[in-house]
Parts: structure tokens; sequence; C-alpha cells
């Protein structure tokens, strides 16, 4: 059993010959947290290539060479340097301006690709903004990339900079991608209107049209009362594959309802334009529903 003690208090003495040459102070200062030990940063830390990250009541060692993050309890001159002989042994003789510049160029690119990130997720928000222009007057999706990106960019490049302009490139604009948005939005409204119908009694108004291709379609409208206002919204259109009987215009709201979990029971009026497919008292609309 001696044997195995003198061995072990060997080699400790063997491990404080070896790192006693350092000049670096020990953070000694500890603080007692949740029965454990917290050790504090030290400004001489950056002699041999490390800095500190994580919260200020318990800092955790970052190397600046490699960025390996280490624990708490090895934020001892000791465990740090043992790490930066094993590691990084080829910058012994490099001093703390050399760490200090490295620290900084870091920071500098992590600034960059911090701000990068921000104006790529602010693009989608642009291409959702102009798409939603587009359909609301009506154009053709083929315009934000050949009319209002270019302008944009010319207009950007003129009143603030070239770099700035280049950030406009970023904005997806093409003729799918606006397809794409409004249809996202269009789904997004949808699924807002029946949720808010869902929690709400509400009326409906329903009318049919002809359009200049002879095909014929139902428009539906809905009112209801959202945070003590009255909502109006447009809820669907459909197109009628054969006739426009009441029942046809029934059965196609029925199925619209029956798909998106609306009640009959919360519908408490029904405006039509008086047409007898509408109002007649056998077959139509408002004597089905």
């Amino acid at each position: 059993m001696d044997r195995f003690i003198n061995r072990k208090r060997k080699y400790d003495n063997d491990e404080n010959t070896e790192i006693s040459d350092t000049t670096l102070p020990s953070t000694s200062e500890t603080l007692k947290q949740s029965g454990g030990k917290c050790r504090y940063y030290n400004e001489s830390y950056m002699d041999i290539g490390f800095t500190w990250c994580g919260p200020k009541d318990e800092p955790i060692p970052e190397c600046i060479v490699c960025g390996k993050m280490l624990t708490n309890e090895s934020m001892v001159p000791s465990k740090l340097k043992r790490h930066f002989i094993k590691q990084h042994s080829h910058l012994k003789n490099k001093d703390v301006h050399y760490f200090r510049k490295l620290l900084s160029d870091q920071k500098k690119e992590a600034t960059k690709f911090t701000k990068k990130v921000k104006v790529s997720e602010r693009a989608p928000e642009a291409s959702f903004v102009v798409s939603q222009m587009i359909a609301n007057n009506m154009k053709g999706h083929t315009i934000g990339e050949k009319l209002i990106k270019p302008a944009c960019k010319e207009m950007v490049r003129i009143m603030i900079g070239n770099e700035a302009a280049l950030e406009i490139d970023k904005i997806p604009m093409s003729n799918d991608t606006v397809s794409r948005r409004i249809c996202c939005m269009s789904t997004d409204i949808k699924e807002l209107v029946i949720e808010k119908m869902k929690n709400s009694r509400f009326t409906l108004q329903v009318d049919d049209s002809t359009s200049s291709d002879g095909k014929c379609y139902m428009i539906g409208f809905v009112r209801f009362v959202d945070d003590n206002a009255i909502i109006s919204q447009f809820l669907c259109l459909k197109e009628f594959k054969k006739n426009t009987r009441g029942k046809d215009i029934f059965n196609t709201i029925d199925y619209f309802f029956e798909n998106n979990g609306i009640s009959w029971s919360d519908c408490v009026g029904i405006c039509t334009d008086g047409a007898p497919s509408m109002t007649g008292s056998i077959k139509g609309f408002d004597t089905l529903a």
C-alpha cells in the first residue's frame, strides 16, 4: 500500500516541478457555489492563448487558437499551459500581442458573419412584402424580377452606394418565388380566417358568377366579430363543374365546411343576391342551409 502512495506522491512532485517554471498567477480566489469551486479568469492567461466565455459568475476558459472550451475547474495556469504546450507548441514563442490580435480578428469575423446572417433573414421578409404588393395590384409575377428588383437596386446604388446595392441581389424575386410567396400568404390567411370562424359566430355571403371564358364560380365571403371589431373577409372561390343549382351551391359550401371543421350551427345569417337558385323555397341554397 505504501508503494502506491509513494508513487502517487512522486508523480505529483514531478508534475509540480514540470510547471513550476511558469510565472502566471493562480486563480486561487474561489467561490463556493452548489457545493463546488468557481474559478475566475485572469488577464495574464492571454499570454498562453486563453480567453473566456460563458457567464461572469462561472467563466469557461476558451483557447484562442483552436477554440476548444475547457471546464471551469481547468481555469488554473498549469492546466491551461498543459493544453497549450500539447496542442500548440509551435506558438510557444509568440507574445501576448499575437494572441490579442488573433482574438480581435476572430471577433471581427464573427461580427461580419452575424451581419450576413441578419441580412439573409431579412431578404425573405422583403420578398414577401413585394410579392404582396404585386398581388394587391394584380400585376404579372415576372414584374418583380424584371422591373422592381432592378429599379430598387439602382435607387439604392445612387442614394447609398454600391455595397448596399449588392444586398438587393440577395432578395429572391423570380417568377416562381413570387408565386410561392402569394400561395403561402393565401394559405396563411385562409387558416387564420377558418380559426376565427371556429371560435365565433359568423354570417355568410354567397354569390355565383361567370367569367369571360364561360366558367362559373361560387364566391364566398364571411363576416365575424374579432376583438370587438366586425371583420369582413374573403372565404373561398370554387368552380362549378356542371350545374349552378341551389343544391350544387350548398354541396360546395358544405364540402368546404366539412373539410375545414366549420360547423353550420355557428352560421347565424346568409346573404345572397336573391336569385331563384339561392332563395328557392324548396331547393334554394337558403332553404338547404
